[in-house]
Order: structure tokens, then sequence, then C-alpha cells
């Protein structure tokens, strides 16, 4: 099974991350690896994203039946690292953004320690912002050449090459400025693309051919073309078959059933089954015809070799790419607008308001955390007896470190509290009003208007 990556800096533009998922949609991407996404960005259905926080640099989506493991002890705002597991092998995927500026790979080398300490093959990928000729261009700094002695030292391998595109485009110049770098992995069709991605850098793909342990046999399903069929033929092929009834029922229906195949295969035409490209709700072939026609412009101006003309295409380029971007933001306005009115004709309000409703509510989840045997805990509850353990061991006074027992000889108050009362139903209820709990205008899960006044239950809460 072939496992596709996609590796991008979205240089935090929302029309470049739209893009960004249409395009994986229509490729089928298992992994993306984005740098510099935009804040808010949703992945796709049956895809998990995973980041430091909201507003981190870097994010991994992997598609959800890779069931990717957090390594929390390696990702942070500039990094994010994941743990797949194959059939045969462990792989760790690194996404980085090490931003410009200085002389050293300063979020390379935070982690640097860490990723030499990984025995599992590892991809290590993301925008560098480091320069060698080794990997295109003709000029060198001091970041790419620690990032080649750092290869070199220690077997890893860089999958771009001396000749490969430029991997970042601006009116400023070009660079090759996004690496991909692996430790017993072989990629294969590793591409820089040259096409509108709405952003100064490039899309780069590249494959793992793996076995995964879910993989799932696929069926081929013949498709026929009822539509042209031909009456007279299949008529011929009917008089020519037996339909003689056999000494049983089953025999008699195999019999039936192998007529039948023999009239579809003879009597009907075969037609390819195209494979329907998964796209954006909001995606149409109008957005489609555009993005064709800006990566013509974008072509045209590329190689136009007049410096006068080369400038004329250039301003046609941009043109067609604001008007390509705004198409964007305008379809998926009308995308939702059409959403909320197909849900609920009479009142849409309702829809948007649980939908924004939704929207300002963290979405936090525990990641996994590292046992000291190195082994990795794979639920919630071991997280959470672990995180209890860390951080409320038991109260032993034969296991106290030298400054839990300075703690303990110094300490004189008495922490010792009797139980809290129970609510009387004096204190809870005052005056017709609920004491509130949690949302304003609710208390116990009721009402204020519409509790009823003896919810005795609730004055014990």
């Amino acid at each position: 099974m072939t496992i596709n990556f996609l590796q991008h800096n979205s240089g935090k533009g929302k029309r470049a991350t739209d893009q960004l998922l249409q395009t994986c949609n229509e490729q089928d991407i298992d992994i993306i690896l984005i740098q510099e996404p935009f804040h808010d960005i949703k992945p796709p259905p049956n895809y998990i994203i995973t980041s430091h926080n909201k507003h981190s640099k870097t994010c991994t989506i992997t598609k959800a039946v890779y069931k990717p493991i957090t390594i929390t002890s390696m990702t942070d705002e500039n990094t994010t690292t994941i743990q797949i597991q194959l059939q045969d092998t462990t792989i760790h995927i690194i996404n980085i953004y090490d931003e410009p500026g200085g002389n050293r790979n300063k979020r390379l080398d935070r982690h640097r320690r860490k990723i030499e300490e990984i025995k599992n093959p590892f991809i290590l990928a993301g925008d560098f912002n480091a320069k060698n000729t080794g990997w295109g261009g003709d000029i060198n700094d001091d970041r790419g050449e620690d990032i080649v002695d750092w290869i070199t030292s220690r077997t890893y391998f860089i999958n771009n090459t001396h000749d490969s595109p430029p991997t970042f485009i601006s009116n400023r110049g070009k660079s090759w400025v996004d690496l991909t770098i692996t430790k017993e992995i072989t990629l294969t069709d590793w591409i820089v693309h040259n096409e509108e991605t709405l952003s100064d850098h490039a899309y780069i793909t590249y494959n793992i051919r793996q076995n995964m342990r879910y993989d799932r046999q696929k069926t081929n399903k013949t498709k026929y073309d009822f539509n042209n069929t031909d009456n007279e033929k299949i008529k011929r092929i009917t008089d020519n078959l037996d339909w003689t009834l056999l000494y049983d029922v089953e025999s008699t229906a195999q019999k039936y059933q192998n007529n039948y195949v023999k009239i579809m295969e003879n009597g009907l035409k075969k037609g390819k089954r195209k494979k329907r490209k998964k796209t954006q709700i909001w995606w149409t072939q109008e957005l489609t015809r555009l993005r064709q026609k800006t990566n013509k412009k974008r072509k045209q101006y590329q190689q136009e070799q007049n410096t006068i003309e080369r400038a004329t295409k250039l301003n046609l380029y941009r043109e067609q790419r604001r008007i390509y971007k705004k198409e964007i933001k305008r379809n998926k306005i009308n995308s939702l607008r059409q959403f909320l009115t197909d849900n609920d004709p009479d009142n849409p309000w309702e829809t948007a308001y649980r939908i924004l409703r939704a929207g300002t509510t963290t979405d936090y989840s525990l990641k996994t955390i590292e046992k000291q045997d190195g082994t990795w805990i794979t639920t919630r509850e071991e997280t959470i007896m672990t995180l209890h353990e860390m951080y409320f061991p038991p109260d032993d006074i034969q296991n106290d470190t030298p400054l839990q027992t300075e703690k303990r000889k110094n300490m004189t108050r008495d922490f010792t509290t009797p139980e809290d009362p129970i609510f009387t139903e004096q204190e809870a209820y005052k005056k017709d009003t609920f004491l509130t709990f949690g949302r304003p205008q609710t208390w116990c899960g009721y009402q204020k208007r519409t509790a009823p006044k003896d919810q005795s239950a609730c004055y014990q809460h």
C-alpha cells in the first residue's frame, strides 16, 4: 500500500489553506505536513489534525485510519511530532518550521538530541530557512552548512537534489528552504510541483510503499451500459440458452444465474467505472476552471524571457490570482448560506448559532505521554492515572525526598477541616430564585423560570 504525503508552507493564508485541502482531497493525500497554517484550519472528514495549540506554526493532518500518536515531548509552537504504526515497523513524522533570522537552526537545535535518540525510522520535513547548494541554488549559509554537517555525521538522507525546482518563489527572489530528511525510509516520487498554491511556497509530494495492517482488499466492479442496449442481440443470446428446469430448486437457481451472467457479459457494453474525486462542499467546476486559468497565467509569466513582456504577464497573473482567491471566498460564503437554508428553512439562525457556539469552545484532548521504560501510553485512562501518580503521589514519609522532608518539618498549619455541610433548602432557594451553577439561567439542569420548587434532591448538590 502507498502512503501519500504532501508538504507545504501555507504562509498563514486562508485561501492557500482552502485550496490545499481541496488538492489533498483530489489527490487522496494520507498525511499533510503544513507549516504556517491558517489559525482556524478545519480538517476534512475522517482526518485528524495534530498541533500544539490553535495558533501553532505547524500542524499535521492524518487520515484517521493511521491512528496517530502525538509525541508531546517533541511538540511545541514550531514543531509537531506524531508516531504511526505500520504492519512491519513504527515511524515518527516530525513537522518543523524554523523561523528565518540568525545563524543557527533554533527550532531544530532544540529537538536535535531527541531526534538522534529515536530508534525508529523517521521523516523530518518542513521549512528550515537554510540554504545550501547541495539541495539547490547557488548560496550557502551557516544554517545550511550546519544541517549538512549534522546529516552526514548521522547518516541521514536528504531527499532534495541540487537540480530540484525552487520551493519558494516571491517578488524578492527564489530559494530552496523546504527540506525532507529521512532515516531508514525510502521515499518514492519526491516532486516539487510548479502550480498555483496561493502561497509563496510550492507543494512537495512523496510516497512510502508499505503494507498496512488495516489494508482492505479492493474489489473491481464492472460497469454496464444499460442505456445503449442492443435488444435484438440480447434476444438472440437468450433464445440460445437452456432454460429447462432441473431436478431441484438450488440447481435451477444456479443455472439461471449463470445464464444471466452470460447475457450481461455478451449482450451489454462494458464501461469504465470512474473514480469520483472527493471535493470540499464549497468547491465548484468554476473554481476548477479558474485554477487552471491561474496556473496557465503563472507559467506564461515564468517562461517569458523579455523583460517588458514579463512585467506585463506578471500583472496579468496577479490579477487572475486575485480573481481566483475572491471566487473561493464567495463560494464558501454561498455554500454556508445554502447549508443554513437547506438545514432549517424556517429558522436558519438557530443552526448558525449552534455552529458559532461550538466554535467558541476549547477543543482539548489529552495527549499521550512516554513512560520511563520508553513505552507509550495508549489509553486516556492510563494517561490520567499516570499524571495523577506523577503530581499526586501517596503521602508516604518513608519515600520523601530531601526537599519534601524539609517542607514537612517547616509545616505548622493544620490543613484538616471538617466536611462541608449539605445545602439547606433555605440556603439553596431564596426569593423564588435558584442558585446558579455553570451557565447563567440554569441550576442543576433546570431552567430558572421552569424549575420546580420542590426539587429536594438538588439541594444536596
